[in-house]
């Protein structure tokens, strides 16, 4: 007596010995329940306790708590799918609800007993009465209370006494969560779109609220139930205090800033255990970088831009431009279906790569020369920033549930059209159908073996950079041929041959009819054959491009004959300008 469970486990032993009682006795390793706080073994110990039945139905239903729950399960979009399997079987095979606990302070099980009998006071209408109380006062009335207090005066028991005491238990925890929906979701909030956690609370969370839901409202709490995986350190180990190895969001806040958290969280898997370090941040801070950067060039070129004095229609624009809007309006499509099916991490890499591949290095790369070298209310340059528009307002919309702070810091810069919400928060997602522009299907396809000359033309001229036969682009000339090899893209590249020193960055592109001599077959496309040689002229000292027209105009001397019409342009509108003033 007075001794704990395992310094008596051998004076039992040694006692059912003494008695001829003991069939065997020896050790053997096993695994046993520990506590997870402390580390110390678990003791059990059976006592009695409240339960919710699950294999009886309740008073006016058919079917039994576990019956209504399984059904509903199959009602529940779950992310990852092995979810629903896993709820289940978890719901299929568990025993009765245990909703008791022996604590000093909870949520109290509103039970009374009769001091003189022992029976529970089972009159619902004075029960309810403590209802009242906790609207009042919270749980805590519970304990501050007499149950004469509590009780309307006069409640009786059948056997005529009337002095009661309070059930000591309290409910499980699981329990106070698992109906955390009945107090946060209010009316057609009911019920919620989405539960996220970790996977430990499929027996946690995710099953006390689908109970208890199933019990009061005859359905689940929520359309879908996203699950994470748990945070690794860099070496693949649980993050934990005794490890020392934690990295807390506000410690990656301070550091790194708030957004780069949340990228972080949108650029994994989290479906699977992740892994945090300083140098993941690190990396992940480059590619935010990147982000920012093609917002940065977005909002430069759009200073000048009033969308309802100089967006063009879309069937004004050049053909590369409408040409971006649609693949935009596809990013924005894909985008979309992504956040819906909780997918962020694809949202992210599709984002990033459109803003660094597509855009950076392709289109606005492109744009600079329309941007930088054509008059301000050259159509040319106004085409050019509609389109510049439409990506950066469709892009910082869906990136906004990512890039939270970034967003908010771009749209003040964006140029406004009337009625636009004060915040990107405020806003919808970008529509599709209203970003592209239609272009046709066989024009698209134009534009993406363009693109893909383009990159080989590029690899070109580092080669003969390397070999020092020009300094940059603008100092080159591309010869090209396309054969056989490459059906079609001989005359693809005669029909837009005025396009391509745009396309290409450089000052001149010839396409020979014939594949001349020196011509060396392209490395990535196939039948297509690229020199580059000198640019023919001389160089403008506006827009670096080299011409042979350099010095034609006497007004111009100095400039191409691209800049001397952009010049003119220039003037003419300033004159214009003053006379209306």
């Amino acid at each position: 007596k007075g001794k704990d469970v395992f310094s008596a486990n051998p004076i039992v032993v040694k006692l059912l010995q003494d008695r001829g009682a003991l069939l065997g006795h020896h050790d053997y390793k096993h695994t046993y329940p520990h506590c997870w706080r402390c580390h110390n073994p678990v003791i059990f110990r059976a006592t009695e306790q409240w339960f919710i039945k699950m294999d009886q139905a309740a008073h006016g239903r058919q079917k039994t708590l576990r019956q209504e729950a399984l059904d509903e399960i199959h009602q529940v979009k779950w992310i990852p799918a092995w979810g629903e399997d896993r709820m289940y079987e978890m719901i299929e095979k568990r025993p009765d609800w245990c909703v008791s606990r022996q604590r000093f302070w909870g949520v109290p099980i509103i039970v009374f007993y009769c001091d003189s009998c022992g029976k529970r006071l089972e009159d619902y209408k004075a029960l309810r009465s403590v209802v009242k109380w906790f609207e009042k006062e919270g749980a805590d009335a519970w304990y501050k209370h007499s149950p004469e207090e509590l009780l309307p005066a006069g409640t009786k028991c059948e056997c005529g006494a009337s002095k009661w005491r309070k059930e000591n238990d309290i409910l499980d925890v699981w329990f106070d969560s698992g109906s955390s929906h009945l107090s946060v979701l209010k009316g057609p909030e009911w019920p919620a779109d989405v539960y996220l956690e970790g996977p430990d609370q499929y027996r946690g969370w995710f099953h006390s609220s689908l109970l208890v839901a199933t019990g009061t409202l005859d359905a689940a709490p929520y359309r879908g139930v996203v699950t994470h995986g748990w945070t690794l350190d860099e070496q693949g180990r649980p993050m934990s205090k005794s490890l020392g190895n934690v990295i807390t969001p506000a410690q990656i806040c301070e550091k790194w800033g708030a957004d780069l958290l949340r990228l972080w969280v949108a650029s994994v898997e989290y479906q699977a255990d992740v892994k945090m370090s300083e140098r993941v941040m690190t990396q992940l801070t480059e590619a935010y970088r990147k982000i920012r950067n093609t917002f940065r060039f977005a909002l430069g070129n759009l200073a000048d831009f009033d969308p309802s004095r100089d967006a063009l229609a879309n069937n004004q624009l050049e053909e590369i431009d409408r040409w971006m809007l649609d693949r935009t309006a596809e990013l924005v499509k894909k985008c979309r279906e992504w956040y819906a099916n909780y997918e962020f991490h694809r949202v992210y890499h599709a984002i990033h790569d459109y803003c660094v591949v597509d855009l950076s290095a392709f289109y606005f790369d492109v744009l600079k020369d329309r941007l930088y070298t054509k008059a301000a209310k050259n159509k040319s340059r106004r085409s050019a920033q509609t389109a510049v528009w439409k990506i950066s307002d469709a892009l910082v919309r869906l990136a906004a549930p990512v890039l939270v702070f970034t967003a908010e810091e771009i749209w003040k810069y964006l140029p406004k059209t009337a009625g636009r919400p004060e915040s990107p928060h405020m806003a919808v997602f970008p529509d599709a159908a209203e970003l592209a522009c239609g272009i046709a299907a066989r024009e698209a396809e134009k534009w993406e073996r363009l693109a893909q000359v383009r990159s080989a033309v590029l690899l070109a001229l580092e080669q003969a950079r390397a070999a020092k036969a020009i300094g940059g682009g603008l100092e080159a000339k591309v010869r090209l041929h396309a054969n056989s090899k490459a059906p079609g893209l001989q005359e693809l590249l005669k029909e837009k041959g005025s396009l391509l020193p745009a396309l290409f960055i450089v000052s001149q592109v010839a396409v020979d009819s014939a594949e001349p001599d020196g011509l060396v077959p392209s490395e990535t496309l196939p039948g297509l054959a690229v020199k580059i040689e000198r640019a023919d002229g001389k160089k403008c000292e506006r827009c670096w491009n080299y011409s042979t027209h350099v010095g034609e105009n006497s007004r111009y001397p100095t400039v191409c004959e691209r800049c001397s019409e952009a010049l003119a342009e220039i003037e003419s509108d300033a004159t214009a300008g003053v006379a209306a003033n």
